[in-house]
């Protein structure tokens, strides 16, 4: 109830769909796409893999810090002494919203992508089964992210700084790891 009734739920999924869209528009808008092209194996959605992934950790991690910042965790884990039931609990609503992020975003990338690419009369073939293993990998990609987003928020407890820490590293550390240790970077979120 508190994911459907909390407003910065919806900004954080309005801001990951509206920039996962001004994505697809930039990479499509700048492509030079001439005859036929695969819906799939446009720029847009990778773009969409990183984004999204970054406002599902947002999510994930103020799951848990905004209860502990403002103490209303403190009835659930008297109501329910069990302290992992409660992770548990939280990581599968958090997956379900991730779940939802990952489809709101691959709708609006492929959407954007068949209206610009219509608007130039380039012709889209849209295949069913790579359309879904792209589906799949985006939700897998959020749910897992969501996952550890939920567990820095319960390692760090600081609102600002596990929000702040994760972005960079999603952003920046990962991709100087795997410039300075491209073995190391293939165990990697």
């Amino acid at each position: 109830r508190k994911l459907r009734t909390t407003r910065s739920v919806w900004g954080l999924l309005v801001g990951a769909v509206i920039l996962a869209g001004l994505a697809a528009w930039a990479m499509v808008s700048t492509g030079a796409f001439a005859g036929s092209v695969a819906l799939t194996t446009l720029p847009g959605f990778a773009e969409m893999m990183v984004i999204v992934p970054v406002f599902v950790v947002v999510l994930a991690i103020r799951s848990y810090t905004d209860e502990a910042r403002h103490g209303s965790i403190v009835p659930t884990l008297l109501t329910t002494p069990r302290r992992a039931r409660v992770v548990v609990a939280k990581a599968v609503v958090i997956a379900a919203a991730a779940a939802m992020f990952a489809l709101a975003g691959t709708a609006v990338v492929s959407g954007v992508s068949l209206a610009l690419l219509a608007a130039d009369g380039v012709a889209v073939t849209v295949s069913v089964a790579s359309l879904a293993a792209l589906l799949a990998k985006a939700v897998g990609i959020c749910v897992l992210w969501s996952v550890i987003g939920l567990g820095v928020g319960l390692v760090v407890r600081h609102q600002v700084a596990a929000i702040v820490g994760s972005i960079l590293w999603m952003l920046i550390g990962e991709g100087l790891v795997e410039m300075l240790a491209g073995g190391v970077s293939k165990l990697l979120p």
